[in-house]
Order: C-alpha cells, then sequence, then structure tokens
C-alpha cells in the first residue's frame, strides 16, 4: 500500500476534539464528497419519510465530540477518516469546490503576493 493510500486509511475515534468536529462537519458540508449517512436510512431499516433526503435518498450524519449522530434515528458512529478532520485536507477541497476562491488564491500566487 502506497504512503497516500496508507494516509487515506488512517482513522481517528470518538471521542473527537472541538477543533476535529468543526472540521468533520465542515467535510460534511462539501459538495465534492461523499459525506457520511445514515446506514438505517440507506438500508430502509427506518421510516425514510422520517430522514431529510437531501442526498438523494441519504440522511448526512452530523459530527459531535461523542462521536458521528443521525439528527433523524438513534445511528451513530464513533470513527471517521483522519484527512476528513484536517484543516489543510479539508481547505484543499474547499479551494477545489470553489472556482472563485481557486481562482484568487492562483492570482495572488502569481502576483507573488504569497509563495506557494
Amino acid at each position: 500500500m502506497s504512503e497516500s493510500e496508507q494516509s487515506l486509511s488512517k482513522r481517528i475515534t470518538a471521542p473527537f476534539t472541538v477543533e476535529q468536529v468543526y472540521y468533520l462537519n465542515k467535510y460534511q458540508s462539501l459538495d465534492s464528497v461523499h459525506p457520511f449517512t445514515c446506514i438505517r436510512q440507506v438500508n430502509y431499516e427506518v421510516n425514510a419519510k422520517d430522514h431529510d433526503l437531501d442526498l438523494g435518498g441519504r440522511s448526512k450524519l452530523v459530527a459531535t465530540v461523542n462521536g458521528w449522530i443521525c439528527p433523524y434515528c438513534d445511528y451513530t458512529q464513533n470513527w471517521a477518516h483522519e484527512f476528513m478532520a484536517n484543516p489543510a485536507s479539508v481547505a484543499s477541497l474547499e479551494l477545489l469546490t470553489n472556482p472563485d476562491k481557486l481562482k484568487e488564491l492562483i492570482d495572488r500566487i502569481n502576483s507573488d503576493e504569497i509563495t506557494p
């Protein structure tokens, strides 16, 4: 397994720090990623009409210091991929999903305002 594959497979477990909760939820809100979702709803173990089907039939989990929770049922999860709570990873993904921010950053680099 390559170093980047190993990095992607690393997990963190609850309890999460406040900073990790912030970045996990920020990651969940990005349009370019597949967020963690309620497995009970996906597997039709709970009534779909009781869940907010904002992802084509899937409900996003919400990170808390005690782990992930489904806001619509009692499903919980106690782990996340390490990169999901990494500020640099989340910032990079934000740039990729926001062309205006990416263009601004490229312009600043090209103008020698900042160095890459």
